[in-house]
């Protein structure tokens, strides 16, 4: 006979029960938490890096966040053929057998975050976790993800996003569910990907440690109770006092989380040359697809798909962060006083969700210093611009000969994760360029980027390229 401890409250969607013949390793957190790794006999052997990790990511996580206190075990089952990929119930977390030695590495995130009975709309920023994590505590995904560094998966994500994201399909991060149909397609790239860029994109604007609070006031403030995403800005407005937005004024995170979880699509900043001394900052929203209309229900956000976006750039080995604002009253730009011999990017590391680009004169000073000492900027950061020059491109704001003489500085590149960021665009170079440029360019992509893409999104070589580099510089 089987004998269950009370179940707590909980939304009935996470609850799961399990009858099989599956066998299972063992192992115990600091503080006595069993863990249990289940699967079919024949995949026994791939069972102990699991279950070590997942022991390290439950006790890293409950440190980083003070949650110490919610769950008594945990069992973690590969389903042979799953449909869903991955379910994090309370206590069972189940997933698909042929992710056994990748899944199980982030199960522990997984289902702390979503402890608390069903959270609405907030439940897209418990599914980012899994992105932000990896930005959070370097050393979850440092320890076990080697040769990939930290933040490799989170910008890939990024990008896998950002490409969904950019379409008139997209949908607000937080939105109503209408009908049961809509609930499978809430859990996909915008809720994973996008939900921990915005988060990750917050931690940055007010600070870990604030972070950290808030995040913490919040998780204590609603566990078992259910929330919204409202109620997760406003433990961020009661926990920071010293961070200033927008106006220099507090910030008033309600207000600016708001413009970035309810209403979709992320912005276009254009950088331009202004005088000799300064340049010109604007921001539209990125559309691959500006004809196209989205669901009636999102055609009239309450933001006017204008963001107040928070930029960071580099000026004499300092790194600044200012604003620039959704500005109700005008679309009045920002100016920013530089020094014009020098290229100037202003999402250094990727910190924002947004694109960037420039007139012809800042790409061709990007062009040379690429040329000439590609490694001034960080590994994420010549991601960053590499990205978002496709993304310039494909909406004819960049020509591709351009394009090319930005990506002629590669043979020199030593970041394998950078060389395969150029795949998914193939298809697009070869539709907007002929002859022998089509021909060398896709020729070279083929090259740098040939790997098998995993059903989530990673790709095969990523896990299994000993010896190769990753975005973070050696």
């Amino acid at each position: 006979m089987s004998t269950f401890e009370e179940t707590p409250i909980m939304s009935s969607y996470l609850l799961a029960i399990l009858v099989s013949e599956f066998t299972f390793d063992e192992s115990k957190t600091r503080r006595g938490v069993r863990f249990r790794v289940w699967s079919s006999p024949d995949n026994k052997d791939k069972r102990g890096f699991a279950l070590k990790a997942s022991v390290k990511f439950m006790e890293t996580f409950e440190k980083y966040f003070g949650i110490n206190d919610v769950l008594k075990k945990q069992d973690l089952v590969a389903v042979p053929q799953f449909g869903s990929g991955a379910m994090e119930n309370w206590g069972l977390t189940t997933y698909s057998s042929p992710d056994l030695p990748e899944v199980l590495l982030f199960a522990g995130i997984f289902y702390t975050f979503c402890s608390s009975p069903d959270l609405p709309d907030v439940l897209l920023f418990a599914d980012g976790d899994l992105e932000l994590v990896g930005r959070v505590h370097p050393n979850m995904m440092g320890i076990y993800c080697r040769p990939l560094q930290h933040k490799d998966l989170f910008v890939h994500g990024n990008d896998a996003s950002m490409r969904k994201d950019s379409l008139a399909a997209s949908r607000p991060l937080s939105s109503i569910v209408d009908i049961a149909t809509e609930i499978p397609e809430a859990f996909d790239k915008i809720s994973y990907g996008k939900g921990g860029s915005i988060l990750a994109m917050m931690r940055d604007v007010v600070g870990e440690q604030n972070f950290r609070k808030a995040i913490i006031n919040y998780l204590k403030k609603f566990s078992f109770k259910t929330a919204s995403t409202e109620d997760m800005w406003k433990a961020f407005d009661e926990t920071i006092d010293h961070v200033k937005g927008p106006t220099g004024a507090k910030l008033n995170m309600l207000d600016f989380g708001n413009q970035w979880s309810k209403q979709m699509g992320f912005p276009l900043v254009t950088i331009e040359s202004f005088n000799s001394s300064a340049v010109k900052l604007t921001q539209e929203r990125y559309m691959l697809y500006p004809s196209a209309l989205p669901l009636k229900k999102y055609r009239s956000p309450i933001y006017r798909y204008k963001w107040d976006i928070p930029l960071w750039y580099e000026k004499k080995g300092k790194l600044h962060q200012v604003w620039l604002t959704r500005d109700d009253v005008a679309d009045e730009p920002l100016y920013l006083e530089v020094d014009q011999a020098v290229p100037i990017n202003v999402n250094v590391d990727r910190r924002g969700y947004f694109r960037q680009n420039y007139d012809t004169a800042g790409w061709q000073k990007i062009i040379v210093q690429f040329k000439n000492d590609h490694e001034v900027y960080s590994g994420w950061t010549r991601h960053g611009v590499i990205s978002d020059a496709f993304a310039a491109a494909l909406i004819d704001r960049l020509d591709y000969l351009t394009l090319f003489e930005l990506l002629s500085y590669l043979p020199k590149e030593k970041l394998y994760v950078l060389k395969l960021l150029e795949k998914p665009y193939q298809k697009s170079l070869a539709q907007y360029i002929s002859g022998e440029v089509t021909r060398n360019g896709v020729q070279m992509f083929r090259v740098v980027g040939n790997t098998e893409e995993h059903r989530d999104g990673h790709s095969k070589q990523m896990t299994e390229a000993p010896g190769s580099s990753d975005l973070s510089d050696p």
